[in-house]
């Protein structure tokens, strides 16, 4: 794992240089004043590598067709703050000639790195050797994860049953211990790495493997949940984000409503009651997309009968989540974070607790607008995709800050416009 961490560093780095060096080039074919091209370097460095952060670039991931737009994609985001400072204070069209130039220097470096990267890693470097200690349904879970990622270039050279079995003679880079058992230090070959299970799964799949932990992990894990500084920053951010996203969507929200009250005059807003922190039920806000009494034989799955209760006039409103905007005043009143698990039926809490090892854990605070179980998994019909989302959100809780909620809030921002937000 110590040579993928040095990966990200080292791409983080060739970035830095990329956005700064791109403006000096750009500045050697177009006339323009060294002050704008040291300022526009400086301003290109901190957007653009935030946007490839949102994009995942920092991530070990595959190089494939979707990045030849993806990353163009991702520099004209970036673009928009040095836009702002350099090209409309004083238009030129030598500046704007020399600003365009650098997008597409920018782009091209970004993929020649980023492809030429990827096919050293496929084809020069050596794949690192694994070994899995532990024979069991957790070492085949973990075996089922690398090898669903090439891109980690593990090379799975054995599993054993215990570190007794390991052969010190072989070169291995990385043991999983996988049977929950403490780590014998005796039987560790020299040089080689030693991850519990857990440790591993969440390092490569950004979840959880709630299988595989115990009571003990949460009193070790769950360390933030107090932290009164996060707490403070992020009551902020909750209460500043929801009046900006109210203020933003309040003419769309007017067109929306007076449509659903043309439509069938019943009411604009639908209001249910959702499990909140530590299992506490609150009056949950959204605005009314589906006939009236649309749930009044009982709760019903995401299937195809949704959408025959969708209103006609609601459909595009629905697939970009604006009917999910009236949480805002949730999020004012304190029963809502912009960020977190989702707020769910109580009816299905209760059935899932029953169900599935850990649940309750995700009322351990309070639930989210949008949240990173949200943004990868999105909407579930079944007790699988039920735990695959706690997955992600366990993951959450563990790990969360400040810096992670805003892009996380930015994240699911983009998938609700394009349509693709769960």
């Amino acid at each position: 794992m110590k040579r993928l961490s040095a990966i990200k560093y080292i791409m983080l780095g060739t970035d830095i240089i990329i956005f700064l060096a791109s403006a000096y080039i750009a500045g050697m074919f177009v006339k323009i004043s060294m002050q704008t091209v040291v300022l526009t370097a400086v301003l290109f460095v901190f957007p653009g590598l935030y946007v490839l952060y949102l994009k995942d670039y920092y991530k070990i991931r595959a190089f494939s067709l979707q990045d030849l737009y993806l990353i163009p994609e991702g520099v004209i985001l970036a673009s928009v703050i040095p836009a702002a400072i350099i090209l409309l204070p004083g238009f030129s069209g030598g500046t704007l000639k020399f600003f365009l130039l650098n997008i597409i220097i920018i782009t091209f470096f970004l993929l020649t790195c980023r492809s030429g990267l990827h096919l050293y890693r496929k084809h020069l470097e050596p794949a690192q050797n694994v070994v899995i200690i532990g024979l069991n349904r957790s070492a085949e879970e973990i075996s089922r994860q690398i090898a669903a990622r090439p891109e980690l270039n593990f090379n799975i050279t054995g599993k054993v049953p215990d570190f007794k079995e390991v052969d010190r003679d072989n070169k291995i880079n990385i043991l999983i211990n996988a049977t929950g058992e403490e780590i014998d230090l005796k039987n560790i070959p020299e040089d080689a790495e030693v991850h519990r299970i857990e440790e591993i799964y969440e390092k490569i799949t950004y979840k959880v493997p709630v299988e595989y932990i115990t009571e003990d992990w949460f009193r070790k894990n769950f360390t933030n949940i107090k932290n009164p500084v996060y707490k403070i920053l992020k009551r902020i951010f909750d209460i500043a984000a929801a009046l900006v996203i109210l203020l933003v969507t309040f003419p769309v929200l007017l067109i929306i409503s007076f449509s659903v009250k043309f439509y069938d005059s019943g009411p604009v807003l639908y209001v249910q009651n959702r499990v909140g922190k530590k299992g506490g039920t609150f009056r949950f806000y959204k605005l009314r997309t589906m006939i009236e009494n649309a749930d009044k034989e009982g709760m019903i799955n995401k299937t195809e009968k949704e959408d025959e209760r969708i209103l006609p006039v609601c459909k595009i409103a629905r697939k970009a989540r604006f009917d999910e905007i009236p949480q805002m005043i949730n999020i004012l009143k304190g029963d809502m974070s912009i960020v977190g698990p989702r707020a769910e039926f109580e009816d299905f809490v209760r059935e899932y607790e029953k169900e599935i090892t850990f649940y309750n854990y995700r009322h351990m605070i309070i639930p989210g607008w949008t949240g990173w179980a949200q943004i990868n998994q999105g909407h579930c019909t079944t007790v699988e995709d039920v735990t695959e989302k706690l997955r992600y959100d366990l993951y959450y809780i563990k790990h969360r800050n400040i810096f992670w909620d805003f892009s996380i809030l930015l994240r699911a921002v983009f998938m609700a416009l394009s349509g693709r937000h769960g």
